[in-house]
């Protein structure tokens, strides 16, 4: 199989997973509190990569203020994400959540000391301006407060992605496993707190697995092997085919059409999130927490 055909594939696999990820987490909602589902979904999800680690003799672990840090940043991150899922679609939650880079940026450059480009500035000033324009076809509308957690989960991805870049220098897999257990059990500490109950059904197992394997481990698999197949300008570029296939599948799936609004403003955010991520795109773009 040559080089083209397996990244499409990757690309082809990564779009389905992290598209189908929103459903799953949707169905979920409806039988578990959103964060004992998300502690389930990581500890399923850093399990999964720390075995064949373990396995391999590969796992080296270690704890730093870093770690500790990214893993905070997750679980706000999902938090905020599964909660917001309750009041909208998967459409949405997908066209807010991948607003992630136009914090990315201005983020590294407090964290990282980079420096933007006119254009990075130009482009996130565009991206925002689609934000907002998206926001006005919620207003006075429930669908508003789903709105507003999303885009904050957008926000603590983007702080999980820059600090994941300060781990450069440790083994991928062993970061994220750690991270991913690390968050499950901050997730866990609050709904004992609260006395969370489950649902125990076949649909939730199937949407608890489907979010833990094909949306968690296996997203960030795929996510790596995009980045060394096809570079990272071109796999940030091309994983905004991600909210548009969702909002495809929300049409398909659960007879949802997104208004005018909604859709100028989508391709707006696109666009200025696009231009932002040129001449240079960011690196510290990195799969959905």
């Amino acid at each position: 199989m040559n080089g083209s055909k397996k990244t499409g594939i990757y690309l082809a696999a990564y779009t389905v997973g992290a598209s189908s990820n929103y459903f799953f987490v949707k169905d979920g909602l409806s039988y578990s509190p959103p964060l004992i589902f998300m502690s389930l979904r990581y500890a399923i999800a850093g399990a999964s990569l720390l075995i064949p680690l373990i396995a391999l003799r590969r796992f080296k672990p270690f704890m730093n203020l870093d770690l500790f840090l990214l893993s905070l940043f997750t679980t706000l991150s999902t938090g905020f994400w599964s909660f917001g899922l309750l009041y909208i679609d998967p459409g949405t939650s997908a066209v807010l959540s991948y607003t992630m880079p136009l914090f990315a940026l201005p983020l590294s450059m407090l964290i990282l000391g980079e420096r933007p480009g006119r254009s990075n500035i130009i482009g996130i000033i565009i991206g925002f301006l689609g934000v907002v324009i998206y926001y006005l076809s919620f207003l006075g509308s429930m669908k508003l407060i789903g709105a507003i957690l999303t885009v904050i989960n957008a926000f603590f991805w983007a702080m999980y992605s820059t600090y994941f870049r300060k781990l450069g220098s440790r083994d991928p897999l062993t970061v994220v496993s750690l991270q991913m257990l690390i968050s499950a059990a901050m997730l866990l500490i609050p709904s004992f707190i609260f006395g969370d109950r489950l649902l125990m059904r076949d649909k939730f197992i199937i949407d608890l697995l489907g979010t833990g394997l094909m949306g968690g481990s296996m997203l960030f698999l795929l996510w790596n092997l995009l980045i060394n197949s096809m570079g990272v300008s071109r796999a940030v570029a091309l994983v905004f085919l991600v909210p548009a296939l969702t909002i495809a599948m929300d049409y398909l799936l659960l007879g949802m059409i997104p208004t005018p609004l909604e859709l100028i403003g989508a391709v707006v955010m696109f666009i200025g999130i696009y231009v932002s991520q040129r001449p240079a795109l960011t690196n510290a773009a990195t799969s959905s927490p």
